[in-house]
C-alpha cells in the first residue's frame, strides 16, 4: 500500500483518456464551435456528393434517350435512301428481263450504258445463261466468264422472278477463285433477277454488279453527321458493307448478332440498348428495306454515349468541388480561430507540464548516464567506437570499460597519445592497420601481445565491426578488446596434454621403431668385431657405415619425439615450411603404431612439394591426431577390409591456398557428431580411449597458423581437409625414392 502511495496516483486507461479529453473539448465554448465546424462540413460533404450522384444520373438518362432518337432517325434516313436505290437497280433489271424475253436480247448495249451512267451505285450490268456464263456484259471483258460455281445464282425452287442479292465478291467485278475480300481489298455486291423460259423454269439471270462504296458513302455521312456506326446485311446475317470502309467481316454471316437472334425474320425493326452485331456495348436499331432484300443497322457505342456525360460530370464535379473547398476553407478558419482560442487557454498549463516533464527527463538523463558508466566500469572488456576517414588516422573514443583491469596499465598511460603504440612495439601501426582491415572487411578479429608494468606481457583480443558507412566515406567501427591471457595459456596446456596423450599412444610404436635401428646396430657391431678379429678391414668398413647409419635413424627418431614433446610457439608468426617435411616428421612418430594395425598409408604431392605458412611441430601434433584417429577408427573393421590413410593435395584450392587431405577407410562419422566435430569434448571414441579434445586442439592450431581444418564424409570413410597460406618459394622434390618414414609402410596392405 505504501509503495502504491509513493508511486504517484493510477493513469487512466487509454479508452477513458479519450472520453475525458472528448468531454474536455466539448465544455470549453471553442471545442463545440470546432465540433458543430467539423459536423457542418460532413453534412456538407453529404449534400454535394448526392446532387453530384443525382445530376450525374439525369445526364445518363438523357444521353441514352439521345443516342435512341438519333439511332432512330438515322436509321429511318438510310433505309429510305437505300430502297431508292435498289428499287432503281430493280427498274434495270427487269427492263433487261424483258427485252431478252421479247426480241432474245437486252435492249442495245449503249442504252444500258446510259442508264447505269445515271445510277452511280452499280458498277456493270450482265446476262449469265442457263449455263452459268456470261453472254452479254457493259464490261467486255467479262463475257464469256463462267459464274456456274457460284452458289448465289441458285433461287427460289418456286422460280419466281424477284430481286435477289448474291454474296459479295472480291474485286472490282467477279474475284479470282479462292481470293478473300481482304486480299483483295474491294468487293462488289451483284443483284439478279431469275429470267424465266416458257415454262416459268429459270433459263439465266441478269446481273448488276452494286459498288459497296455507295454503301459506305451515305453510311459515312450518317456516321459523321451523328457520331454513329451503320453496317449493311443481307437477310441470312451475311455483312455486305459498314460505313468505316473496313473490309473485316464482309462477306461472313454472323447469325449470332442480336437483330438475327432476337428480331429477323419475324420483324421488320428493332432496337435494343446492350449490343451492337460486333458485340460493343451500344444502343442499335435495325431496319430491313421495302424490297425486303437488305438490312441496315445504325448503332452508337456506349463510350460516345457516354463521353458527353463524363464530360459534364468533370466539370460539374470542379465547379461542386470549387464550392465545397470555398465552403470548408471557411470552416477551416472558424476551427482554426478556435483552436488558437483555445491554445492561449491551455499554455500557461502547457508550459508548466512541459518545464516539469523536461526537468524529469533531464534527472533521468543523468542519472541513467551515470549506471551505465558504472555498469561499463565493471564489464572486463574495453568497448570502443572508431571512424576510419580516407586519408585521415583514425579517431578513437572510449565507450566504457576498466582500463587498468584489462590492460594492467593506468588509463592516463593507455590513452596519452602513443601509449597503445609504445606498449604494443614492435607493431606501432598494427592499430591502424587492423582498423582498415574491419572497414573493408566489415568485421575482424586480431590477438597481441600487451608489455607490463613487470616486464611481461599479457594477450589481448580486439574485435570490431562496422555499423555504419556514410556517403562521405567515413566508416564507424564499433569493438570491445579483452584479455586473453588466460585463455591462451589453457590453450597452451591443453596443446601440451594432447601432445603427451598422443605421445603415450605412440609408445608402443616408437619403441619398436628405435628398437629396430638398436638391433641392426648389434648385430653390425658383433660382424664388425669378427671383421677386426679376421682381418677383413672392408667388411669391417661396411659394419661401420651400417652403424652410423642406423644411429643416425634412432636419432632422427629421438628428435622428432623431443621437438614433439616440446611443442612450438603458437604466439609466432607463421613461416615458411614444408608440407612434406611435417608429413614425414609425422610418420616418423607414427609409422610403426600403423603399421602394427597393418594400415596401409600413401602420400602424393604430385612432382612439387607445395610450401605453406605455419608451425612445423604444430601440424606435425595436428597429423599425428588426425592419423591416430583414423587408425583407431579402422580398428573394429572386419578382417579382410582394406585400412588405408591416403595423403594428398586438394585439386582446386582457393587461390594463395594449399589443400592437405587425409582419407582414410574407416566408415566415416556419425552424422550427429560431425556437425559438432570440432568442438571441445566431443569424441566418437569409448569413455577410456578419448578425451574429446584432439580434434578441437586441433582446430585452435591450425586457427593459429591462419588456416582452417574441415570435416566430411566421402567413399565409405573420412575426409579430413586442411587449408593453410601458400608460401612463395617452391621446392622441387624428386619422387625416385620415398623418405625413410614412407618406406617403413611399403608392402603393409589393409
Amino acid at each position: 500500500m505504501m509503495e502504491a502511495e509513493q508511486q504517484g496516483p493510477v493513469r487512466a486507461t487509454e479508452p477513458e483518456a479519450f472520453r475525458f479529453r472528448l468531454l474536455r473539448a466539448w465544455a470549453s465554448r471553442p471545442g463545440r464551435a470546432r465540433a458543430l465546424g467539423v459536423l457542418a462540413g460532413v453534412m456538407l460533404a453529404i449534400c454535394f456528393l448526392s446532387l453530384f450522384a443525382l445530376l450525374g444520373q439525369r445526364e445518363q438518362r438523357a444521353a441514352s434517350d439521345e443516342a435512341r432518337r438519333d439511332v432512330i432517325g438515322v436509321l429511318a434516313s438510310v433505309v429510305d435512301q437505300l430502297t431508292r436505290a435498289l428499287e432503281t437497280t430493280d427498274i434495270l433489271l427487269i427492263e433487261m428481263v424483258r427485252g431478252i424475253e421479247q426480241r432474245g436480247q437486252p435492249w442495245e448495249i449503249d442504252r444500258v450504258g446510259m442508264r447505269l451512267a445515271q445510277l452511280p451505285h452499280l458498277r456493270a450490268a450482265a446476262v449469265v445463261n442457263a449455263e452459268g456464263r456470261i453472254v452479254f456484259s457493259t464490261e467486255e471483258a467479262l463475257v464469256g466468264l463462267s459464274l456456274a460455281d457460284r452458289r448465289w445464282l441458285e433461287v427460289s425452287p418456286s422460280g419466281a422472278s424477284q430481286l435477289a442479292i448474291g454474296s459479295p465478291e472480291p474485286g472490282r467485278f467477279f474475284g479470282r477463285p479462292g481470293q478473300t475480300i481482304q486480299q483483295a481489298g474491294r468487293w462488289s455486291i451483284p443483284l439478279l433477277r431469275p429470267i424465266l423460259d416458257p415454262n416459268g423454269l429459270p433459263g439465266g439471270f441478269v446481273i448488276a454488279l452494286m459498288n459497296p462504296d455507295y454503301l459506305t458513302a451515305i453510311g459515312q455521312r450518317a456516321a459523321d453527321a451523328f457520331n454513329v456506326s451503320v453496317r449493311f446485311h443481307r437477310l441470312d446475317a451475311v455483312l455486305l458493307a459498314r460505313s468505316d470502309g473496313r473490309t473485316e467481316g464482309v462477306g461472313v454471316a454472323n447469325p449470332a448478332a442480336w437483330l438475327f437472334r432476337d428480331y429477323l425474320p419475324r420483324l421488320d425493326a428493332g432496337i435494343q440498348q446492350v449490343e451492337d452485331s460486333s458485340g460493343t456495348p451500344a444502343t442499335a436499331a435495325f431496319g430491313v428495306t421495302a424490297t425486303g432484300m437488305m438490312v441496315v443497322e445504325v448503332s452508337r457505342t456506349l463510350d460516345v454515349i457516354l463521353a458527353p456525360v463524363h464530360r459534364h460530370r468533370l466539370e460539374l464535379g470542379a465547379g461542386i468541388g470549387v464550392l465545397a473547398i470555398v465552403t470548408l476553407l471557411c470552416l477551416a478558419v472558424m476551427i482554426r480561430f478556435s483552436r488558437l482560442v483555445q491554445a492561449q487557454q491551455d499554455a500557461a498549463s502547457a508550459a508548466e507540464e512541459r518545464h516539469q516533464m523536461a526537468a524529469r527527463e533531464t534527472a533521468l538523463l543523468r542519472s541513467s548516464r551515470a549506471e551505465t558508466t558504472r555498469l561499463l566500469d565493471g564489464v572486463p572488456t574495453l568497448m570502443f567506437q572508431v571512424e576510419v576517414a580516407p586519408g585521415v588516422p583514425p579517431r578513437y573514443r572510449r565507450i566504457g570499460g576498466n582500463v587498468e583491469a584489462v590492460t594492467g596499465w593506468p588509463a592516463e598511460v593507455i590513452e596519452a597519445p602513443g601509449g597503445w603504440a609504445a606498449l604494443r612495439a614492435p607493431e606501432p601501426d598494427a592499430f591502424e592497420e587492423f582498423m582498415q582491415t574491419v572497414g573493408r572487411e566489415g568485421r575482424a578479429e586480431r590477438e597481441f601481445r600487451l608489455r607490463q608494468p613487470d616486464g611481461g606481457g599479457r594477450w589481448l583480443r580486439t574485435v570490431a565491426a562496422v555499423t555504419q558507412r556514410r556517403d562521405n566515406g567515413v566508416v564507424e567501427i564499433v569493438g570491445y578488446t579483452a584479455d586473453v591471457s588466460a585463455e591462451r595459456e589453457r590453450a597452451g596446456q591443453l596443446a601440451a596434454a594432447g601432445r603427451l596423450a598422443s605421445l603415450g599412444e605412440m609408445a608402443t610404436g616408437l619403441a619398436h621403431e628405435l628398437r629396430q635401428p638398436l638391433t641392426i646396430m648389434s648385430l653390425a657391431a658383433q660382424n664388425l668385431q669378427k671383421a677386426l678379429d679376421s682381418g677383413r678391414l672392408s667388411a669391417a668398413r661396411q659394419r661401420i657405415e651400417r652403424i652410423v647409419e642406423q644411429s643416425a635413424r634412432a636419432g632422427n627418431i629421438i628428435e622428432h619425439l623431443r621437438r614433439f614433446a616440446r611443442g612450438s610457439d603458437e604466439a609466432a608468426p607463421p613461416e615458411p615450411l614444408a608440407l612434406e617435411a611435417a608429413v614425414e616428421g609425422a610418420m616418423t612418430l607414427v609409422g610403426g603404431s600403423l603399421r602394427d594395425a597393418d594400415v596401409a598409408v600413401t602420400v602424393d604431392f604430385g612432382e612439387a612439394s607445395p610450401m605453406v605458412l605455419g608451425h612445423l611441430v604444430g601440424l606435425e601434433q595436428v597429423l599425428v591426431n588426425l592419423l591416430m584417429n583414423a587408425c583407431h577408427a579402422m580398428e573394429t573393421l572386419p578382417p579382410g577390409q582394406p585400412r588405408r590413410i591416403t595423403i594428398e593435395l586438394g585439386a582446386a584450392p582457393p587461390e594463395g591456398r594449399v589443400e592437405l587431405l587425409l582419407r582414410d577407410t574407416g566408415g566415416g562419422i556419425a552424422p550427429r557428431v560431425l556437425a559438432r566435430i570440432f568442438e571441445p569434448f566431443v569424441t566418437t571414441k569409448g569413455v577410456d580411449k578419448g578425451t574429446g579434445l584432439g580434434l578441437s586442439i586441433c582446430h585452435g592450431l591450425v586457427k593459429a597458423m591462419g588456416g582452417t581444418i574441415a570435416a566430411r564424409n566421402q567413399d565409405g570413410g573420412a575426409v579430413f581437409t586442411i587449408t593453410l597460406l601458400q608460401s612463395e618459394v617452391v621446392v622441387q622434390s624428386p619422387r625416385s625414392e620415398a623418405p625413410p618414414a614412407f618406406q617403413s609402410m611399403a608392402g603393409s596392405r589393409g
